[in-house]
């Protein structure tokens, strides 16, 4: 079950990305796509605190003509967690979103230390304002929670940077 629930989400934003290569027209206006690549680097927790660091794929900025309007983009991020007091327990995740102001998204966490794994799909909600996200997610666990670190609800503080970007 764990498998196939991955693999819809791989798919599902690999689809995605076919979206950010093109220029769309809507009610003659113009909208660019743009792509990047960058670093994520972030803060989280609720009862522990987590530092993420690791690597975006912004698959498609959409930009209008007018510089006024803001810039929604949907991405892709690869990270490790840390837990700076347990320094045991490693977080691998993935996530993808869609922003403008508003931040929807869904990310999967392999949680483990030296005795104990576990599994979790995050769906998360927040705001981002200049790159910097504050989200709200709830950890849905896989199998049985079995290490006291792993919470169902987490605050994060996310900054996307990109580093190269694409035309």
């Amino acid at each position: 079950m764990r498998k196939a629930i991955i693999i819809i989400l791989y798919l599902g934003f690999a689809n995605l990305t076919l979206w950010g290569q093109v220029v769309i027209k809507i009610n003659q206006h113009s909208y660019e796509a743009k792509k990047s690549i960058g670093l994520v680097a972030g803060i989280s927790g609720f009862q522990t605190t987590e530092i993420e660091l690791g690597v975006g794929f912004n698959f498609a900025e959409i930009r209008h003509i007018s510089p006024h309007k803001p810039k929604p983009f949907m991405g892709l991020s690869l990270s490790v967690n840390m837990n700076p007091t347990n320094k045991d327990l490693i977080v691998q995740s993935l996530s993808a979103w869609f922003n403008g102001v508003l931040v929807f998204g869904v990310s999967e966490h392999y949680y483990k230390n030296n005795d104990y794994q576990t599994y979790t799909i995050k769906p998360f909600t927040g705001i981002e304002l200049f790159g910097i996200m504050l989200i709200y997610g709830r950890n849905i666990f896989l199998n049985d929670n079995q290490i006291k670190e792993v919470s169902k609800h987490v605050f994060t503080l996310r900054y996307y940077i990109p580093v190269k970007i694409f035309n």
